[in-house]
């Protein structure tokens, strides 16, 4: 192509119009001849006084967008901001939007997560509690075995509402191409809700009873619930012939004299439970979710719900356990999601 816009400069100094130049260039190179728009936006460049027949180099976007250096430029940019979106990583580094992705997703491996909520941040005498709790449970788990596991009682509340909305993901169902559109209205929560207080062993739940609007748990009304758990214990033939090990968190209420007197009347053994871990509840990351999610778009049928979950749901919930007591040691006493 040099040749041929050497040409042109000569033919363009003799004085010879753009027209005039492509049509003798035609009959000395046929096909292989510059076209007439490239050949007239040359002589243009010559009346503005270029002399250069050589393109020259010009400011812009790299050939290749692909290069150890411009991949680790965008590593580096990342590792300074973790939060940096992909528009500023193309202006900064001067690269399309499609190779940045390309670059981010594909050479470097990473994809864009949320922050994981947690119920607390954990102070070091909390995670270390959480750590001898764990070991603890996990020393008699190897001595006792299953027997361990089939004794406890786990005990747990939650806030039930009178009427849960279905949610959103609970609505799907199949489409066809030519099947219309289905709509949902937003429907809110109701405000009448009340505290549900849950008991339940490895086969079955023992006890369920809502607190009467208005009231709170205190060591009284939780002497009182502890009766009517000795009195569903006696009527379960699953719990009568073994020990009974307590398992619920250290509120006061629960923590209370009249309650550990009534601890020893009653024979509970009660397992040591650390401070803002409802991980380690089988009720908050077992029974609670799948509850919750089936009261979606109905109402008071909650005892309807616990009562007729089969013995593996429970049982899959308390094994769980021992897995989440090993999980909780080797990560040093943080979050357990899984």
């Amino acid at each position: 192509m040099e040749e041929q816009e050497a040409v042109i400069r000569f033919l363009f100094a003799k004085g010879k119009k753009a027209r005039e130049i492509h049509s003798e260039m035609v009959e000395v190179y046929g096909k292989d001849c510059i076209d007439r728009i490239n050949g007239g936006r040359w002589c243009k460049m010559f009346q503005d006084g270029r002399k250069s027949l050589v393109d020259e180099v010009l400011s812009g976007r790299p050939v290749s967008s692909s290069t150890r250096s411009i991949v680790d430029e965008i590593d580096n940019v990342m590792r300074e901001n973790r939060r940096t979106m992909l528009n500023e990583i193309k202006e900064r580094c001067n690269i399309s939007y499609g190779s940045a992705w390309d670059i981010v997703h594909q050479k470097l491996a990473c994809r864009k997560v949320c922050s994981r909520w947690v119920p607390k941040q954990f102070s070091e005498q909390h995670t270390g509690c959480k750590m001898a709790c764990s070991l603890k449970h996990l020393q008699r788990y190897i001595e006792e075995g299953n027997e361990l596991l089939a004794s406890i009682v786990k005990r747990d509340e939650t806030c039930a509402l009178h009427m849960t909305p279905e949610s959103k993901t609970a609505s799907l169902m199949w489409k066809h191409p030519s099947s219309p559109s289905q709509k949902k209205f937003k429907v809110s929560p109701s405000t009448w809700k009340l505290v549900l207080t849950v008991f339940w062993v490895m086969k079955e739940v023992l006890l369920a009873e809502f607190l009467p609007r208005g009231s709170t748990v205190n060591a009284v009304t939780y002497c009182v619930t502890l009766t009517k758990l000795r009195r569903a214990i006696r009527d379960k033939r699953s719990a009568t012939n073994q020990s009974i090990r307590l398992l619920h968190d250290n509120a006061r209420p629960h923590v209370s004299l009249p309650v550990r007197e009534k601890w020893q009347v009653y024979g509970l053994e009660v397992l040591e439970h650390p401070q803002y871990s409802p991980d380690l509840g089988p009720s908050d990351f077992h029974l609670f979710g799948p509850m919750k999610k089936f009261l979606g778009g109905k109402k008071k049928a909650v005892r309807r719900w616990l009562f007729s979950q089969p013995t593996g749901f429970c049982e899959t919930g308390i094994f769980k356990l021992n897995h989440r007591w090993d999980k909780c040691l080797n990560m040093h006493g943080s979050y357990v999601e899984k």
